[in-house]
């Protein structure tokens, strides 16, 4: 393994036209995104009630999130705020390895700027070290909203993710 990591990991990998090929093989590259990856060492209590979402309750991502529902049985847990019987932020587990979860979240436009995103990602990570697994969050240098969400729970940048989807 010639790739750099941790935080010498902030330019494409050396390797990512050849990733990119091996990849186009399979199928079209649609997105390439990089920014930086943190980890929890605090783990704070939501101070709004959180439900899970599953299947069987699904209605609840209705009016926003409907597009994540074919997703509910492999994207668990999956966690949300909920206001007049429909979820207004989510987050839930994206990449999934035996080791670590990574969060997914997000928040109705109208509900943004709130904390929402806070409180959600809290529990998610809450929850998903009660199973035993390292709970990470990772967003795009763009995003800072998501960097600010990072902030507010006093994450620990320690290194930089690379996906292609």
């Amino acid at each position: 393994m010639d790739e750099p990591v941790g935080k010498e990991f902030h330019n494409k990998p050396r390797h990512f036209e050849a990733y990119g090929r091996l990849l186009k093989t399979h199928a079209p590259v649609q997105e390439v995104g990089m920014g930086p990856a943190y980890q929890f060492t605090q783990y704070f209590e939501p101070s709004k009630p959180l439900l899970t979402i599953t299947e069987r309750n699904a209605e609840m991502l209705w009016g926003g999130f409907e597009k994540l529902i074919a997703e509910l049985p492999d994207w668990q847990p999956f966690l949300a705020i909920v206001e007049e019987s429909r979820a207004i932020s989510v987050c839930r587990s994206v990449r999934i390895t035996p080791e670590a979860h990574e969060a997914g979240v997000e928040t109705l436009p109208e509900f943004r700027g709130k904390g929402y995103a806070r409180e959600v990602v809290a529990g998610w990570a809450r929850l998903v070290k009660s199973m035993g697994v390292i709970p990470l969050y990772s967003t795009s240098w763009e995003n800072t909203a998501s960097q600010a969400v990072a902030r507010k729970l006093h994450l620990v940048p320690y290194g930089e993710d690379f996906h292609i989807t």
